[in-house]
């Protein structure tokens, strides 16, 4: 999923960062992965927090991948 905060303009001319950091995993071997769940804050030059959120991604896991190769 995907939860999103729009808290001020980005502006041309603008620098931005991102702050990412993995909060959960959760893995679910019936998905051949998992889900990881990511707290991201997006940053002017000023540092200020100009967007925030939250990513819930699919990941295959690497015993998963392996087995796709074969």
């Amino acid at each position: 999923g995907l939860d999103w905060k729009f808290r001020q303009p980005i502006r041309f001319g603008d620098t931005i960062r991102l702050d990412i950091t993995v909060t959960r995993t959760r893995a679910n071997a019936a998905m051949g992965g998992g889900i990881v769940t990511f707290e991201v804050r997006m940053r002017n030059q000023r540092a200020e927090i100009v967007q925030k959120g939250t990513w819930d991604v699919l990941v295959q896991s690497a015993a998963a991948a392996h087995e796709a190769e074969a």
